[in-house]
């Protein structure tokens, strides 16, 4: 799909693409992390063992969202173009973002 996707609009809305993909992926992941730390520091639950940095790396890998299924429903409903550029790139620089997160926190 990628090489029949338009480039002009994929560069007209490059930042917004950007946005959703850093921003969105560095907030989820942080958001996931901290709130699966809160209830591991929780003592019926008995994982007290599980530190912050686990949790962190864990909510990285499982909020890397493919949109596959997003895209496919946009197809179906000839949606508008924009926002079918915006999901579509956002897909695509969520997979390197979340890869590069890994990575970081896995060396530090």
């Amino acid at each position: 799909n990628g090489y029949f996707m338009p480039t002009r609009p994929f560069f007209q809305n490059a930042g917004t693409v950007m946005w959703y993909a850093v921003v969105g992926s560095l907030w989820n992941s942080m958001g996931i992390g901290l709130s699966l730390y809160a209830i591991c520091q929780i003592q019926p639950f008995g994982v007290q063992d599980i530190n912050l940095q686990e949790n962190l790396l864990f909510a990285t890998i499982i909020s890397a969202v493919d949109p596959v299924a997003v895209l496919n429903v946009f197809q179906d409903i000839s949606v508008n173009e924009q926002l079918y550029i915006v999901i579509f790139g956002e897909g695509l620089f969520n997979d390197a973002v979340i890869v590069v997160s890994v990575c970081v926190r896995v060396c530090v």
